[in-house]
């Protein structure tokens, strides 16, 4: 097993049209140089459901060729090579199926702090050909599964004896998944302006930033204080939200009270 302990991790949640998936290829590659490291392995989910794993080249020839696929993850070396199906030291990867869409990026921590600047110009160079509408990036261990943490599942020993992990995890899982809690359509409540969660990067647009905190708009609650972290554009209309690590459990009950958090329900 790699003795490497925290992943850095940039997650990316409902583009606007579709998504030019060589174009996202090129970028999977410059994100790998970047790290240093070589996909080893790859993985998708056919448009009819069948999972395959095709060597990295061969994904790369059918993704050039036009072939449509639900999820596509390049991976290099696995976390544990027991379980090389499990966690990759650095992956990228995408779903998208239905209304529910989502990017991730993920390489090892090396207790460094979150590299800001990496995750914006992730963001800047996607928005030339795909638009997220909201995401967030942070660390979090190989063992609490950050790779199905993007994908809105739970992972590890946190998702079986962390019932505030469990219940976080659930409402976020519910509230982009059609017919599951909700029997019809879920909310999407992300997409009127809602947020996950407060992250120590979130990716926020124009919606998320006219949201009310007490009588001011988000963005100028950041920006009246500069405790509350800073704005950075990086991209058409998206904006990064940089919390410094000292208060990010104070502005998320700030959150929380203004009723803005998914997986931070208001108590009513």
């Amino acid at each position: 097993m790699v003795e490497i302990a925290t992943a850095n991790c940039l997650v990316l949640h409902e583009w606007t049209g579709e998504l030019d998936a060589a174009k996202w290829f090129d970028l999977a590659a410059e994100f790998f140089a970047e790290i240093g490291e070589k996909p080893v392995a790859s993985q998708v989910m056919q448009a009819n459901g069948l999972a395959r794993s095709p060597r990295p080249k061969a994904l790369e020839q059918r993704i050039r060729s036009g072939e449509d696929f639900r999820s596509a993850s390049f991976r290099g070396r696995p976390v544990d090579p027991t379980y090389p199906h499990l966690e990759a030291l650095v992956s990228a990867g995408y779903y998208s199926h239905g209304r529910k869409r989502t990017l991730h990026f993920i390489y090892p921590a090396h207790n460094l702090p979150l590299e800001r600047g990496l995750f914006g110009d992730l963001v800047f160079r996607l928005s030339a050909f795909c638009r997220p509408s909201y995401g967030y990036a942070f660390r979090r261990p190989y063992s609490a599964g950050p790779t199905f943490f993007a994908h809105d599942m739970g992972y590890g020993e946190a998702a079986l004896y962390d019932d505030d992990e469990h219940r976080r995890v659930t409402r976020w899982l519910h509230e982009r998944t059609d017919g599951a809690e909700h029997r019809g359509s879920a909310p999407f409540r992300h997409l009127q302006g809602m947020q996950r969660d407060v992250f120590p990067l979130n990716i926020l647009g124009p919606l998320h930033l006219q949201r009310m905190v007490g009588d001011l708009s988000l963005r100028d609650w950041i920006e009246s204080d500069i405790s509350r972290g800073r704005l950075i554009e990086v991209g058409a209309d998206l904006w990064s939200w940089i919390v410094p690590g000292r208060q990010l459990a104070t502005i998320q009950r700030h959150l929380q009270a203004a009723g803005l958090l998914v997986d931070r329900p208001r108590a009513d």
